[in-house]
C-alpha cells in the first residue's frame, strides 16, 4: 500500500484522537476505556467500514484511510473493506494510490452497494472486470535467442578424474542459446485444463563441443480459488547431449497452493517420474524412478515484482545400485523493477545436495552443485521485446575418496526475449 509505515503510524493516532472525540456516548469513560472501545469495534470489516465512516463523518479522512489500512493488513480478501479504502484515498486526492488498490479487485465479485460509494468518491473510474466462466483462459509464452559464453565449457556436461601431476582440461566456449516456453489454459466446469510446451538449446559456436536440447510436454487438470489453487496432469521430457538422445522421463505432476498474508503465496510441487537412459545396459543402468517433493514461498506484492523461496527434496532408484542418490536442494529467486519504463531485474540461486549409494568397496559420491545467475533486462517498444544481460557462476564439487575434479566456471550472455499472450 501507498501510506508508509510511518505514515501509518502517523495517521493512527490521528484516528484515535479524532474518535475520541467524536464519540461523544464514551466522553465520561476512561482514556483506555474509549481506546479498547475502538480496537474492538475495528477488529472486523463491518467494523472497521463503520468506525471510518464516522471519521469520515468528523471530517478526518486522514484517521479513516489509516483505519481501513489496519483492517486490510489483518484480513487482505475483505473486498468491501478495500472499496472504502479506495473511496476514502479518492477523497483524500490519492488518485494514484486509490487505482492501484483497485486493480488488486480485478476478477471479483463487488456488491453494488460498496461501488456505488467508490463510483460517488472517484467521478469516472473503471469498475474492476468481474470473473466469468472464461476467465481462466489464454495462451501466453516467451521465446528467446541470444549467445554465451562460458570460461569452461568443455566441463560443463561431462566429469574428469583428478589424476595427480596431470592438470583437469580446461576450455572456454561461446554458444548460440534459445528457449521457447508456450502455455494456455481454458475453463472447464468448475477448473480448466492446462497445457504446456517448453524446450531449449545450446549450439556450439566455438570451443569444446557441449551441445545439448532438452524439451517438455505438461498438461492436466486444475481448479483455482483466489490466490491458491489445485492442478494434477503428466509431463513427458527428453533430453539429448551433443546430438544423441541421452534421458526421457514420463510421469505424474501435481500442485497444491493457497495464500498466505496479503501478497503471499505456499506452493507445494510434487513429481513421480521413471527415467530412460539411452545406452542402458544390462551390466550398466541408469534407468529407474525419480521422485522430487518441494516447498516454497512466493510473493507478489507488484504486478512487477516477485519473490521467491523454498526447498526441495529429491530421491531417485537406479538398476546400478551406485547411480541411485537421495538429496535436497535450497533455491530463491526475485524480479525486481529497477525503472518505471519497465527495466528490471532477475536474481536467481539453487544449492543441490546429491548423496549416492555407496558400491561394495570404497565411498559413494557426493555431489554438490551451485548456480548464481544475475540478469538485468529493459523492454524495445512496446511489443513485448526485451533485450537482457546476465552473468552466472556454475560449480559442482566431489568429496575426495571418489577422484573427481570439481568444477567451476563462470558465464556472460546476451539475449533478446519476446513475451506474449494474456
Amino acid at each position: 500500500m501507498k501510506l508508509t509505515v510511518f505514515r501509518s503510524l502517523a495517521l493512527s493516532g490521528v484516528a484515535l484522537g479524532a474518535a475520541s472525540f467524536a464519540q461523544t456516548a464514551l466522553a465520561a469513560a476512561s482514556p483506555e476505556a474509549e481506546i479498547n472501545a475502538l480496537v474492538d469495534a475495528s477488529q472486523s470489516p463491518a467494523g472497521a467500514i463503520a468506525q471510518a465512516r464516522q471519521q469520515s463523518q468528523a471530517g478526518d479522512l486522514l484517521g479513516a484511510a489509516a483505519t481501513l489500512e489496519s483492517a486490510l493488513l489483518q484480513n487482505p480478501d475483505a473486498h468491501d473493506v478495500r472499496l472504502s479504502y479506495v473511496a476514502t484515498l479518492c477523497r483524500l486526492d490519492d488518485n494514484q494510490a486509490a487505482r492501484l488498490e483497485l486493480a488488486k479487485l480485478n476478477g471479483q465479485t463487488l456488491a453494488p452497494s460498496d461501488w456505488e460509494n467508490v463510483a460517488q468518491s472517484c467521478g469516472n473510474v473503471q469498475k474492476p472486470d468481474a470473473p466469468t466462466a472464461g476467465s481462466s483462459d489464454g495462451v501466453n509464452g516467451e521465446v528467446s535467442a541470444g549467445l554465451l559464453y562460458e570460461s569452461d565449457s568443455f566441463g560443463a556436461l561431462g566429469v574428469q578424474f583428478d589424476i595427480p601431476a596431470v592438470a583437469a582440461i580446461r576450455a572456454d566456449g561461446l554458444a548460440l542459446v534459445s528457449a521457447v516456453k508456450l502455455n494456455g489454459r481454458t475453463a472447464s466446469g468448475s477448473g480448466f485444463l492446462y497445457g504446456g510446451l517448453s524446450a531449449r538449446t545450446k549450439n556450439d559456436v566455438s570451443g569444446p563441443r557441449s551441445e545439448y536440447q532438452i524439451g517438455e510436454i505438461a498438461f492436466g487438470y486444475g481448479q483455482q480459488s483466489g490466490r491458491g489453487g489445485l492442478a494434477f496432469g503428466a509431463v513427458v521430457r527428453h533430453g539429448r547431449i551433443n546430438g544423441s538422445p541421452f534421458v526421457t522421463e514420463f510421469g505424474a505432476q501435481s500442485e497444491h497452493s493457497f495464500g498466505t498474508g496479503e501478497h503471499g503465496r505456499i506452493i507445494v510441487r510434487g513429481e513421480v517420474l521413471r527415467q530412460d537412459y539411452n545406452g542402458s545396459t544390462a551390466l550398466f543402468s541408469r534407468d529407474g524412478e525419480r521422485f522430487d517433493l518441494s516447498l516454497a514461498w512466493e510473493s507478489r506484492p507488484t504486478e512487477d515484482k516477485v519473490i521467491t523461496v523454498g526447498f526441495g527434496l529429491e530421491h531417485k532408484s537406479a538398476k546400478t545400485k551406485t547411480e541411485g542418490y537421495s538429496g535436497a536442494r535450497l533455491f530463491a529467486g526475485a524480479r525486481l523493477p529497477i525503472s518505471s519504463n519497465g527495466t528490471y531485474a532477475n536474481l536467481s540461486s539453487t544449492y543441490r545436495y546429491s548423496n549416492y549409494k555407496n558400491p561394495l568397496i570404497g565411498a559413494g559420491k557426493i555431489d554438490n552443485r551451485l548456480f548464481n545467475r544475475i540478469a538485468i533486462g529493459t523492454p524495445i517498444g512496446t511489443s513485448g521485446m526485451n533485450i537482457e544481460g546476465a552473468v552466472s557462476h556454475t560449480a559442482r564439487g566431489y568429496n575426495n575418496a571418489i577422484n573427481l575434479n570439481n568444477y567451476d566456471s563462470f558465464g556472460a550472455e546476451l539475449r533478446l526475449i519476446w513475451k506474449f499472450g494474456k
